[in-house]
C-alpha cells in the first residue's frame, strides 16, 4: 500500500505531499490551482488561501494509501475536503467537512461523486457522517485511509477511525 501524505489547507492552509519521504513544495509547478488564491505563512505553516477553487496534485497516481491534510476552519458555511480515486472529471469518492454544523450528526459527509453530481441527499445518516466539534482556533487534521473498496477517516489524530465506509466506485488508479 502506497502512503501519500497530503496537507491541504483551505482558508489559510498548507499543501504538502510526502511520497516516500519526498516533500512536494507548495507551488504552481507541482499543484494545479483553480480559483483565486494567495500563498502566505499562516499560524506557522506555508499556506494557501484558496477562495472557491480547488487544488490538485499534478502527475500523481493513487489507488490505495493514506491522504492527510490540515484545515484552518471558520465557523461559516463551507465544504472543504478531498476528492480521491478520481476516475475522470466526473466520478470519484469524496469526504468533506461542514464546519458550520459543528457538533451535529452531519458535521461532515462521505459521498460518491457520480457523473459530476454529489448526491449527498441520498447518502445521509451514521453510515456517511458523524458528529464532530470543530476547533476554530487551530488546525484540524484529517486523515483518510483508502484500501480497495473501503475507506476510513480519522480527525485530529484520534486513536480510532471516526468513520469507516464502503466506496461506491470500483477501485481504479488515477
Amino acid at each position: 500500500m502506497k502512503k501519500y501524505k497530503f496537507t491541504l489547507v483551505v482558508l489559510f492552509g498548507v499543501v504538502i505531499n510526502s511520497m516516500a519521504q519526498e516533500i512536494i513544495p507548495l507551488d504552481t509547478s507541482h499543484w494545479k490551482i483553480k480559483g483565486s488564491y494567495i500563498f502566505e505563512n499562516y499560524k506557522g505553516k506555508r499556506a494557501i488561501y484558496n477562495q472557491g477553487g480547488s487544488i490538485t496534485l499534478k502527475e500523481t497516481k493513487f489507488l490505495n494509501g493514506t491522504i492527510e491534510f490540515d484545515l484552518f476552519l471558520k465557523n461559516t458555511q463551507m465544504f472543504p475536503g478531498v476528492i480521491f480515486r478520481v476516475i475522470d472529471d466526473k466520478n470519484g469518492e469524496q469526504f468533506y467537512l461542514r464546519p458550520h454544523l459543528s457538533g451535529k450528526p452531519d458535521a461532515n459527509q462521505v459521498v460518491p461523486v457520480t457523473n459530476g453530481l454529489s448526491p449527498w441527499q441520498l447518502y445521509f445518516g451514521p453510515k456517511y457522517s458523524f458528529a464532530y466539534d470543530y476547533n476554530y482556533n487551530d488546525w484540524t487534521h484529517v486523515k483518510v485511509v483508502v484500501n480497495n473498496d473501503k475507506a476510513q477517516v480519522v480527525l485530529d489524530y484520534a486513536d480510532e477511525p471516526n468513520l469507516s465506509w464502503n466506496l461506491l466506485h470500483q477501485p481504479k488508479e488515477w
